[in-house]
C-alpha cells in the first residue's frame, strides 16, 4: 500500500473538512499563497456553506456511468406555501478529485478519468481510484452531502450549477 506523507494527509483532511470550518483552511491560514492550496482553497472560497443536499431533495441518484448525480428537490415558490419540484443532474466531475487513490471535493476535479466501477450508498460515493503513478485501484469514499448543495431544487457545487431537467408547481402548501 503506498504511504503519504503526514503533510498530504493533513492537506486533505483540511480539504474534506473546508466547508465546516473555512476560516481553517484559507490559504493564508495554511501559510501558501492561493496557487498552492488546491482543493482546500476551492472549498473555503465558496460564498455560502455547502451542505446537505439531501435534506431538501425527495430523491437522488448515481446515472450507471458514475458520474451523473440526478435529483429531485423543493424550492419555495411563493409566500403563500407553493413549492416548485426541480429535477437537475450534476456531472460530478466538476466536484471531485482524485486525489493518491482518495476522492476529495475539488472543483474541476476531474476524478472520473482516473476512477470507475462508482456507485452511490445514501450520499457516498465509492468508486475504486488509481492510486499514485497509477498504481492499481483503490477503494475511496467521499460524503457528497457535505459539499453538494440544493440552490433553489438545482444540484450545485463550487462554481457549478446543475442542469434542470424539469420543473414543477406543487400547490399543497403542506408538502414541507
Amino acid at each position: 500500500m503506498a504511504s503519504i506523507s503526514m503533510k498530504t494527509l493533513a492537506m486533505l483532511i483540511l480539504a474534506m473538512f473546508a466547508s465546516c470550518f473555512p476560516l481553517l483552511t484559507s490559504a493564508a491560514a495554511l501559510g501558501k499563497p492561493d496557487t498552492q492550496v488546491g482543493a482546500v482553497n476551492h472549498a473555503a472560497a465558496l460564498a455560502e456553506p455547502p451542505c446537505c443536499f439531501a435534506k431538501d431533495c425527495l430523491s437522488f441518484s448515481l446515472d450507471s456511468s458514475g458520474r451523473i448525480l440526478h435529483g429531485t428537490c423543493y424550492d419555495k415558490l411563493d409566500q403563500r406555501g407553493h413549492w416548485l419540484e426541480v429535477t437537475s443532474s450534476l456531472d460530478l466531475s466538476n466536484c471531485v478529485g482524485n486525489f493518491n487513490g482518495m476522492l476529495v471535493p475539488a472543483s474541476a476535479g476531474g476524478y472520473s478519468q482516473s476512477c470507475e466501477n462508482c456507485s452511490l450508498q445514501d450520499t457516498i460515493l465509492t468508486c475504486k481510484c488509481k492510486g499514485p503513478s497509477g498504481s492499481p485501484g483503490l477503494k475511496a469514499t467521499v460524503d457528497l452531502n457535505v459539499f453538494v448543495q440544493d440552490s433553489q431544487g438545482v444540484l450545485k457545487c463550487f462554481n457549478y450549477d446543475g442542469t434542470v431537467i424539469s420543473r414543477r408547481n406543487i400547490t399543497d402548501g403542506g408538502i414541507m
